[in-house]
């Protein structure tokens, strides 16, 4: 209702024309009543109407009323100037408007020819470069807001600068100002200015982000900041060691902002984004007149009043409170029909500090208002009023009862310079104490199992993984766990040089021993002839060849240009770190070290896939190839993460530092710790199944030993009296072996462990075997793979089996069985073993048929498999002489 009321109060005063007798005073309004400036150019209208409201109510008693004309400039200079030509011609009596320099200078050029006065709201510093004086302003201009810049920049201590502002001359004087305020002050360093528009938007903000400037006043319109915001988002130039600042035009943007994330056109990160803002903004209302203009707005057009709607309402009021000064001399129907004082100096001069809702009215010699300024803050889209200018010379003085917030949300300034902390990990910190505990713990670790080997390292299972390399490793990963306490802390040249040898050494050092152990058990077992005993000094001589490498890369590098640590500054966190680098052949040397170890890691590949096959007492051939698939893993990990963490140093410390204690861990564990734990739970060191050997099978092998003279028939002969042979638990190796106990009571066995190839296979190689043949009750051959337990063997029937010496070039001490499609090559000791082995095949093969009966040649060319048996676990004393070499091999 009370709105209502209003606006049949503005038709009466405003619509229905003067009363009879009153005289008319015509003024004209040109303003953006549509396009993009339409809700600003409406509210001024209203404005305005609400003045001339208030105004006819006041001088209805002198019989003078007045009536305004609004004309719509759509913004468009061309327009605008046809219209203040109309207004002229029609006699107005003063034209409020326009809103943008680009149409309120054409008006004032057009009213300037009839020397109509011009109330404008517009802030461009080009219109005070007038050549008339028609024109005056109810608000500051440009160049005001630049003095007011300068000293809110003043005002928080910030001491250098980034400026940016879009291509208009209202972006452009307001900056311009700000750099000469900035050059004067002596204090403040403009270390970014340059214009931008839509195609060079992303390249000027790339180059503001380079510049390190953390203070950044923009200058433009609100859609130009709307649309810079997602963009800057992006290249972190929103954040707590940011602050930027904006002249009044974006005043609408937090709110703006609020209604496009509500609508899905905007995220609500660019809403944050702006959190902290600072706006110098005329200030357009102050006191009990302004608060019952927006009352009295709000209830007439049931909406808030938009931003310059304060300043229109005093271009009103100014202009025909100038006209009320000139009446004391002028008649107001003279007045009426354009006879009063044009100069502005006679005609607004008597005006000065008349009170409007935007407070005390004055001018400079230009006629441009000599306003204040007030500092707002933004905050979760709430303008919050937390400074202000006193005086004529706009100092400004901050509230200390309401301090701005900024982005961190906080009321912490931020620095307009880079403050750097530093970035490393200290001894203190809870995530190097946790490292230096898992660490500390391993090394000990490592310690004992290092002293249990030395202890135990005459056991079985100790003995055949070489003792000597596994102490050796252990010490080397002592050293890889000592690396941690040169990562943590400040680098310095001593402890950058010291981690590159420690990591080195004992990468090469571990390297180097499963390489030299492994090509050990590779010449022994894959190679095609069995060769004398490698010694382990000749290994570890290999050993040591191979950390000598690495050794000669590290000592040229230290030598030629050792490591240093080379300052890194992360200006977006804030943060600086030292890497350890040289000053020379950086990159050389790295890509060195890479080749080495790499090839090391290759070599070390290739033998454990080519000993995959050996016993498994001495294959380790898994457990290498899980270290070093581990080792290649991490070190590619650790590889990517110093290329590409770039300055993060905390990812690359995190990434380095469990990664090598995973990789050091897991190596310890699959080549020491598995052994020790595997030891430490065996109640007795042979976990064997006993069986008790037979005397007579003793006698019967130790007959066939005296038959070739004194020598033995094979590589191994059969346990002594009162010793034991070793099998398997399980029936099915008792029940065998119980067979071949009963066969050689009975007199008739001949036994060997040989090397023994598959001719008749394309992938034959040399693999141990036992060879026995038994002749009591029936001549039957067994062979059984002495490679790993539980192989499977097989017994033959001797008939249909041929033999004969090979012809094969390149063999010794050779000689074939042939059968079916089988083709096998049989290594013996010496010529006599071949000789005697032939013979005895050739009798058991007789003995055989004629205690079968009759048999055709057919069958006598195709025996019968009889069974496939597991492989019992080959006795301890029956070593193969593959594993006598490895074994002998120690000094």
């Amino acid at each position: 209702m009370r709105a209502i009321r209003s606006f049949l109060f503005l038709v009466l005063v405003l619509g229905l024309g003067p009363a009879s007798g009153q005289v008319q005073l015509k003024f004209a309004s040109i303003l953006p009543l549509s396009g993009s400036l339409s809700g600003i150019g409406i509210s001024g209208k209203n404005t305005i109407d609400l003045a001339g409201a208030a105004l006819n109510a006041t001088l209805s008693g002198q019989g003078v009323s007045v009536h305004i004309t609004h004309l719509d400039s759509k913004q468009s200079p061309t327009v605008a100037t046809t219209l203040a030509a109309q207004a002229a011609s029609e006699n107005v009596l003063g034209v409020i408007g326009e809103l943008q320099s680009s149409t309120s200078l054409p008006i004032a050029v057009e009213l300037a020819k009839t020397q109509t006065p011009q109330c404008s709201v517009s802030t461009s510093g080009t219109l005070s470069q007038k050549n008339s004086r028609y024109l005056y302003r109810t608000i500051s201009e440009d160049s005001k807001q630049g003095v007011v810049l300068g000293e809110v920049i003043q005002a928080f201590g910030w001491k250098s600068i980034g400026l940016m502002y879009s291509g208009y001359a209202y972006s452009k004087g307001i900056v311009d100002q700000l750099a000469s305020v900035a050059a004067s002050s002596g204090t403040v360093n403009v270390v970014f200015n340059a214009q931008y528009d839509k195609d060079t938007l992303h390249s000027t903000l790339t180059a503001l982000r380079a510049s390190d400037a953390r203070i950044i006043v923009w200058a433009g319109y609100p859609e130009e900041l709307i649309e810079l915001i997602p963009l800057a988002r992006k290249l972190d130039l929103f954040g707590p060691t940011y602050s930027w600042v904006c002249p009044e035009a974006v005043l609408s943007v937090p709110a703006e902002l609020k209604a496009m994330v509500a609508s899905g056109k905007a995220d609500q990160a660019d809403a944050d984004a702006i959190n902290g803002l600072l706006i110098a903004s005329p200030l357009e209302g102050v006191g009990s007149k302004w608060t019952d203009l927006k009352a009295l707005y709000q209830s007439t057009y049931g909406s808030a009043i938009q931003q310059f709607g304060g300043f229109y309402y005093d271009c009103m009021l100014l202009m025909v409170e100038s006209l009320v000064k000139a009446s004391s001399n002028t008649s107001w129907a003279d007045i009426a029909l354009g006879k009063f004082p044009r100069d502005l100096s006679v005609l607004v001069g008597p005006t000065m500090d008349t009170i409007g809702v935007s407070g005390n009215i004055r001018f400079d010699a230009n006629f441009d208002r000599i306003g204040a300024y007030e500092i707002l803050n933004v905050y979760d889209g709430v303008l919050r009023h937390v400074g202000g200018t006193v005086g004529d010379n706009y100092h400004v003085v901050l509230n200390t009862t309401t301090p701005p917030i900024f982005f961190s949300g906080t009321t912490t300034i931020p620095s307009s310079e880079i403050v750097l902390t530093q970035n490393w990990i200290t001894f203190k910190d809870p995530l190097a104490i946790v490292l230096i505990i898992l660490y500390g713990a391993m090394m000990v670790i490592t310690g004992i199992s290092v002293l249990m080997v030395y202890s135990w390292k005459e056991r079985p299972a100790i003995k055949a993984l070489s003792p000597q390399f596994m102490i050796i490793m252990g010490l080397a990963m002592e050293l890889a766990f000592a690396t941690i306490f040169t990562s943590i802390g400040k680098p310095e040249k001593l402890n950058c040089n010291f981690r590159a040898w420690l990591f080195g050494v004992s990468f090469a050092i571990v390297l180097g021993c499963l390489i030299a152990k492994t090509y050990r058990i590779w010449r022994v077992f894959a190679n095609e002839r069995l060769a004398s005993p490698l010694r382990v000094a000749q290994i570890l001589r290999m050993a040591g060849a191979f950390m000598i490498g690495e050794v000669a890369i590290l000592a040229v590098w230290s030598g030629y240009s050792p490591l240093q640590p080379s300052l890194v500054i992360d200006k977006a966190k804030g943060t600086y770190n030292y890497v350890c680098e040289s000053e020379k052949g950086n990159n050389s040397f790295i890509g060195a070290i890479f080749a080495y170890n790499g090839l090391l890691l290759v070599v070390a590949t290739y033998l454990a896939v080519a000993t995959r096959n050996v016993p498994s007492r001495y294959s380790e051939s898994k457990y290498i190839a899980l270290t070093v698939y581990s080792l290649m893993i991490w070190c590619t990990l650790i590889i990517a993460v110093c290329f590409t963490a770039g300055e993060s140093s905390s990812l690359s410390f995190l990434i380095q530092s469990f990664g090598v204690l995973f990789v050091t861990s897991t190596t310890w564990a699959l080549l020491i710790g598995r052994v020790m734990v595997s030891e430490m739970g065996k109640h007795n060191p042979d976990n064997d199944m006993l069986l008790p050997s037979s005397a007579n099978l003793k006698a019967a092998a130790d007959s066939s030993l005296n038959a070739l003279g004194g020598g033995k028939p094979g590589r191994a002969a059969m346990g002594s009296s009162g010793t034991t042979a070793k099998v398997p638990g399980g029936a099915h190796g008792a029940a065998h072996t119980s067979s071949l106990a009963r066969s050689a009571a009975s007199g008739g066995v001949e036994y060997g462990e040989y090397a023994i190839k598959n001719l008749s296979s394309w992938f034959g190689r040399w693999e141990r075997h036992e060879l026995m043949l038994v002749t009591v009750p029936v001549a039957r051959l067994s062979l059984r793979p002495l490679g790993s337990s539980g192989a499977a063997g097989m017994v033959v029937d001797v008939t249909g089996v041929s033999v004969a010496r090979s012809l094969q070039r390149d063999t010794k001490n050779c000689f074939e069985l042939t059968w079916q499609n089988r083709n096998l090559l049989v290594q013996a000791d010496s010529d006599a073993e071949v000789v005697h082995w032939m013979q005895k095949l050739k009798h058991a093969g007789t003995l055989r048929a004629e205690s079968s009966g009759s048999r055709s040649a057919g069958a006598s060319s195709n025996p019968r498999v009889l069974s496939v048996v597991e492989r019992p676990k080959m006795d301890a004393d029956r070593k193969p002489e593959a594993e006598r070499l490895v074994d002998e091999g120690a000094p």
